[in-house]
């Protein structure tokens, strides 16, 4: 998995600066991605299992349409992965 995030942080155009530096911040990223995921997963299902609704704030959400909005302008500027996965990164 760390090796398709290095990857994928690559823009197509753009040669592969392979270093081990940067295998291992693809590696911690990960580990990080994976742990938020966890976490998130524990808090959802204590609202699932009670079958709370719990109703999004208002300023949480104004973040995820923004961060959707730069996500989907990187990804239009000539597929500019790298950019569009540090905007998924930044709420995490």
């Amino acid at each position: 998995m760390a090796l398709r995030l290095f990857l994928m942080r690559t823009h197509y155009r753009s040669d592969v600066n392979q270093s081990d530096t940067a295998l291992e911040f693809a590696s911690g990223r990960v580990y990080y991605i994976y742990q938020t995921l966890q976490d998130s997963q524990e808090v959802i299902s204590l609202y699932c299992d009670d079958k709370l609704d719990f109703p999004v704030p208002t300023g949480d959400q104004a973040v995820v349409d923004k961060n959707h909005e730069e996500f989907l302008k990187h990804m239009a500027n000539d597929l500019h992965t790298k950019g569009a996965l540090d905007e998924l990164m930044k709420p995490i």
